[in-house]
């Protein structure tokens, strides 16, 4: 109970931080997300996007602020919560965004950039 009710604060002050400092666009990593539909209410007026991994390990997000003119949309995701692609529009430009959580060793990491570009370019 006290993880999640720390986890609330560390959001509710990161939600208050993109709003200060006008981000539009977050990228997180080792958010252990278990679930990709999992809600975060202290984000309010922006569209949360995840790539699950456990309670434990792993997990992507991005976070996009709603403003006039910005939409997003998932493109892709990866089961193991190690990347997730967006293709974002706005106004006259659009564009693909990833973001990548890669492992630590270089075996694992070579192993993971093989099959991840395959994955993306598929």
């Amino acid at each position: 109970m006290f993880e999640e009710q720390n986890d609330r604060l560390k959001r509710d002050q990161l939600s208050m931080w993109m709003r200060q400092n006008n981000i539009d666009i977050l990228a997180l990593q080792e958010t252990f997300v278990e679930n990709s539909s999992q809600a975060w209410p202290e984000f309010r007026n922006c569209e949360i996007f995840h790539a699950s991994g456990t309670n434990h390990a792993r997990g992507v997000s991005v976070i996009v602020r709603e403003r006039a003119g910005l939409s997003s949309t998932l493109q892709n995701s990866d089961p193991q919560g190690r990347f997730l692609t967006l293709h974002v529009k706005w106004e006259n430009f659009s564009f693909n965004l990833t973001s990548i959580y890669a492992p630590v060793t270089c075996k694992e990491r070579r192993v993971f950039f093989c099959n991840t570009v395959s994955a993306l370019d598929g």
